[in-house]
């Protein structure tokens, strides 16, 4: 059967997400979030699965930590000094 047109008006007026799949964030959307969100709590130690970061601020983390011990990290190094400036 088919929903009517009212009853998906009704759930996409309150936002709501039809597909499970997520939207693609770009590294630079995050970081500009990261900024923010320091600017507004004064530290980058962001809680786990936080609705605006999900699990990126600890993949950061380890990505760098293998930058750090010459294995292969996705960070360039570019990525690795804006982190490191803020």
């Amino acid at each position: 059967s088919q929903l009517s047109q009212y009853r998906i008006d009704k759930p996409n007026g309150a936002g709501f997400q039809w597909s499970l799949t997520r939207k693609s964030v770009s590294w630079e959307q995050r970081f500009e979030a990261l900024k923010r969100f320091k600017e507004e709590h004064g530290h980058c130690v962001v809680p786990s699965g936080h609705v605006d970061f999900d699990s990126w601020p600890s993949y950061q983390r380890s990505e760098y930590k293998n930058w750090k011990e010459g294995k292969k990290s996705k960070l360039t190094k570019e990525k690795i000094d804006k982190l490191i400036e803020i």
